[in-house]
């Protein structure tokens, strides 16, 4: 068994450090255009050795620093499409002011971007490219002659290689989600979980344990992963700090089952409302790639349709997937992945409530490329493209989200979409109607579908239905994505598009997100923040507020399912508390007073014993004060270094977040 020969890392600090390695007791980093190399000390005092720091060229690209195991010396690697490599003349321990180096940079195919690099165990130098379609490994034995091929996979590289030496030219080479059992040839090149995984292997850093030779870590869709047997097989370390994307959800109209779409493939829940049991990730005919959508057959729970590039579908909840639909393929022709690397979505998925023979898929690319609408009459069997204003299949326009109603005798389908100057120019919202085999396509924000009479123009990312069905609400940005607004329209008495009030939003939120309605609470979720808007309400409530940074792709009402990029959650009771107010939580009810607070604040809990915590966090997201399993009903809190402002209380029970908002006068 040998241990890694050094480990090295891409850390950017704001004192200028791009690059740093530890080998042995040796500290290298480089600090702009200087190379220290120091001898590390138990206390951090490490002592700087004779001629650090050494003078080196000024790069353009964070470097990466690269230690050759058989002779000990140093290399910086640069990444780009004509990547540097400089050869050190000494040994990483033996550096000094006398130290030079030379640029031995190869000479490869500049449409490939070369981003990674590492050292094998017997002096072979490896590099990783991607032209996004495709991956490319390229080596050297003798730092003139370079062999480059092809792989069979797509997406990006990772930074760095990770070996495990066995014996001779058979030690396992490994980079992003790919292992290699044969020194790089190219002939032995498999992705992670080849016969088992988890979730799917992302194009992340990979390490070799020091220890245990066949274990090797490696980032995932869904956090932290691992292998025991050299790469075949992976399964989650992530216990505690799991964080998936998630970008849909679609429930029965029961709410006892439902399906989430997510960067980590799709999962399932039985028993929702009673015992929720929830499925491992599932990859519909093992399609590793992040899942964008999700839709329910409302006349049958067992057949559902998942979409990521390619829309599958399943017949029997799940057993077995079968690929339906790719725009792919001739004569749309759309890449996988677009001009800048930015995946070919399926961001949109619906199947009518009112005749499942029909579903319609909204594609997106978030680049110079545009995406499309498609639809199928025969549930999922054949597909053409719905054109809004385009007149040639292929490019047409991004599609956000799709949703279905039925107006007198006509299926009707709204489609909401990004706003975009190019030809062929998509904005706001489309109404389409049934017309035999085909759809009557109009632009329902025009200036004659508005009560004002104007033109409405925007982006649109998420439409959804009040309860009663007779309302439908879209929300989205300008066209300069400058604000947040949100519209309405009247099904019944004007059935023209309003614009509701942006009173109460952030000034500096630019887009909202996602939208939904609850028993008779209006909620919109812009930037880190859910809003929420009660009937009479003439501006929005900040109902809660997610850690900065945080994206909410989508809103459900069952209580308040929200999925956002760090998971799934669910709130209940989301409304302002004021005075001494009782709140309804499950199985159980609080009291919270006196609020406004100015010296202290109590909390009263029914069924005590079930509540997991209380936190209580501030604007901007940051939890100010926890306590564990109260275990008493009466819970007084001092407000005692709090700054006067809006708070939220989250009282976590049965694993579900109670959110109220509390003012520190």
């Amino acid at each position: 068994m040998r241990p890694p020969e050094s480990i090295s890392s891409d850390l950017v600090f704001t004192v200028g450090v791009h690059s740093l390695l530890i080998k042995d007791s040796i500290l290298l980093f480089l600090e702009d255009s200087f190379l220290h190399f120091e001898l590390l000390a138990p206390n951090a005092d490490n002592t700087p050795q004779l001629g650090s720091p050494l003078a080196i060229s000024a790069y353009k690209e964070p470097p990466l620093l690269l230690v050759n195991p058989v002779d000990s010396i140093l290399y910086i690697f640069e990444k780009g499409k004509n990547p540097k490599l400089y050869k050190f003349s000494d040994a990483y321990n033996a550096l000094s002011s006398a130290t030079t180096y030379a640029d031995i940079s190869p000479s490869l195919d500049p449409n490939i971007s070369w981003n990674g690099a590492g050292i094998g165990p017997d002096g072979r130098i490896f590099f990783a490219g991607t032209d996004v379609n495709n991956k490319y490994i390229a080596y050297t034995d003798d730092e003139s002659t370079w062999v480059d091929y092809s792989l069979p996979y797509s997406g990006m590289v990772g930074r760095s290689f990770a070996f495990v030496y066995t014996s001779g030219p058979d030690y396992f080479v490994y980079n992003s989600s790919m292992y290699n059992h044969y020194g790089g040839d190219s002939t032995y090149w498999f992705g992670f979980g080849t016969t088992g995984l988890e979730t799917n292997a992302n194009d992340g850093d990979v390490l070799q344990d020091p220890n245990f030779m066949e274990i090797v870590y490696m980032t995932t869709d869904q956090g932290i992963g691992a292998s025991e047997n050299y790469g075949p097989t992976i399964f989650e370390i992530d216990d505690g700090v799991e964080a998936v994307r998630v970008d849909d959800i679609d429930m029965t109209a029961s709410k006892n089952r439902a399906w989430v779409a997510s960067k980590s493939g799709v999962r399932s829940v039985t028993d929702y409302l009673s015992s929720p049991s929830w499925s491992n990730a599932r990859y519909p005919n093992d399609d590793g790639s992040p899942y964008f959508s999700i839709a329910m057959d409302p006349a049958d729970s067992n057949t559902i349709y998942a979409g990521n590039v390619r829309v599958y579908k399943t017949d029997d909840d799940g057993a077995s997937w079968t690929k339906v639909f790719t725009p792919e393929d001739p004569p749309w022709n759309y890449p996988s992945f677009g001009m800048k690397g930015d995946v070919t979505k399926a961001e949109a998925l619906e199947v009518c409530p009112y005749n499942s023979n029909i579903v319609m898929a909204g594609y997106y690319l978030g680049d110079s490329l545009k995406g499309g609408l498609f639809y199928s009459l025969d549930e999922g069997a054949t597909w053409s493209q719905q054109l809004l204003e385009g007149t040639v299949d292929g490019e047409d326009v991004d599609v956000h989200d799709i949703i279905f109603n039925l107006e007198a005798s006509d299926t009707v389908a709204y489609v909401g979409v990004e706003y975009d100057l190019d030809y062929p120019t998509g904005r706001s919202v489309y109404r389409l109607v049934k017309n035999g085999a085909s759809w009557v396509v109009d632009q329902d924000m025009d200036a004659a579908h508005t009560t004002s009479g104007s033109t409405i123009v925007v982006t649109i990312k998420d439409l959804n239905f009040n309860a009663g069905g007779d309302t439908l609400f879209a929300c989205g940005t300008d066209a300069g994505v400058n604000e947040p607004h949100v519209y309405y329209k009247d099904l019944v008495v004007t059935n023209k598009w309003s614009s509701l009030t942006s009173s109460g939003f952030s000034p500096t939120d630019t887009m909202a997100t996602a939208i939904t309605y609850g028993l008779d609470t209006l909620y919109c979720a812009v930037a880190n923040k859910i809003y929420l808007m009660t009937p009479g309400s003439s501006s929005w409530i900040t109902g809660y507020t997610y850690p900065e940074g945080t994206e909410i792709n989508v809103l459900y009402y069952d209580e308040l399912m929200v999925g956002t990029g760090t998971g799934l959650y669910t709130h209940t009771g989301m409304v302002v508390v004021t005075g001494t107010e009782s709140i309804s939580l499950v199985e159980g009810r609080i009291q919270v007073f006196p609020n406004p607070v100015n010296d202290q604040f109590t909390i009263v809990l029914d069924n005590y014993q079930d509540v997991e915590g209380i936190s209580l966090w501030d604007i901007q997201g940051k939890v100010v004060m926890h306590r564990t399993n109260p275990n008493t009903p009466r819970v007084e809190i001092s407000r005692e270094g709090l700054k006067s402002g809006v708070y939220f209380l989250d009282i976590m029970k049965a694993g579900r977040h109670n959110v109220y908002k509390l003012i520190m006068e």
